[in-house]
């Protein structure tokens, strides 16, 4: 595992006008702790657009409590962890079907399809009962377009932005888990993720 360089952890109170605040400290914090070798406007690009869905997803599903924002920076990765205390990750194959119930026990490493726009699809890999990995699969377009953008549209650009984007739902806490890795790679003496 990598040694954090700089920790940070921030708490959001889920009010509609603290959004942009909010973000704009995240950003900043990102921003001064980034290493130098590091190309700064993809991972800001990047990070703003995780972070905005997280704070959306926070007003919209967190249940009672704050939420605790963590980032850690170190040479070669940006960690983004959300933690609440909503609903855990609503998750089923199909719309009409009620949702599996967590723990996962019958689930373990298989994957399951959790969203479909005709362009992309999101997926999750049962890590264990209570871990899923979230990835995505980009389809060949076709004629039918852009099928239905519902609320799992949010996630799956998380996953498209991220080197690895992990959910942990604790059931004796309530805590969910959100964990996104940004990877910073070497190319041509420059670094970008």
């Amino acid at each position: 595992m990598d040694s954090f360089a700089v920790q940070k952890q921030f708490v959001f109170q889920k009010e509609r006008e603290g959004v942009y605040p909010f973000l704009l400290s995240l950003i900043a914090f990102i921003e001064e702790n980034l290493p130098e070798r590091v190309i700064k406007q993809p991972v800001i690009f990047k990070s703003k657009l995780i972070i905005t869905e997280l704070l959306t997803n926070a007003i919209k599903h967190c249940g009672e409590g704050e939420v605790l924002f963590e980032l850690d920076v170190s040479d070669d990765l940006l960690l983004i962890k959300k933690t609440d205390t909503g609903q855990p990750f609503y998750l089923t194959e199909n719309k009409d079907r009620p949702a599996m119930a967590w723990p996962l026990k019958s689930c373990v490493h298989n994957n399951i399809g959790i969203y479909s726009d005709g362009l992309n699809g999101l997926f999750a890999e049962v890590l264990s009962e209570r871990k899923l990995k979230f990835y995505t699969e980009e389809y060949v377009i076709t004629s039918e377009g852009v099928g239905d953008i519902s609320e799992h549209y949010g996630l799956m650009i998380i996953a498209k932005l991220t080197s690895e984007f992990i959910y942990h739902f604790d059931e004796t806490t309530g805590l969910n888990t959100f964990i996104m890795t940004l990877r910073f790679k070497q190319e041509n003496h420059n670094t970008i993720v």
